[in-house]
């Protein structure tokens, strides 16, 4: 698949943000494989398309991927106790 322009792959939301002129999208990696840059396996999706069809985005993380905004509770529990 080639982009034919910067707009969203599912719902052609194209808007430049103000500020910057820069198109608000993210780029989706289809088999969640994040090494696979063949272009059958990318798309461009906008936030809300992002967020409905993927969910929350893998950060890399020391090599790791790991879910953003995921605390673990015992780490929380832990912390607490050494104040």
């Amino acid at each position: 698949m080639l982009f034919r322009s910067e707009e969203c792959t599912c719902c052609q939301f194209n808007e430049k943000r103000v500020t910057d002129g820069k198109s608000p999208l993210l780029l989706d990696f289809i088999d969640n494989n994040w090494t696979n840059h063949s272009l059958d396996n990318l798309r461009l999706l906008c936030y809300n398309c992002f967020f409905l069809l993927v969910g929350k985005r893998k950060i890399p993380k020391d090599g790791i991927y790991v879910e953003a905004d995921i605390v673990d509770e015992d780490e929380t529990i832990d912390d607490e106790d050494n104040d």
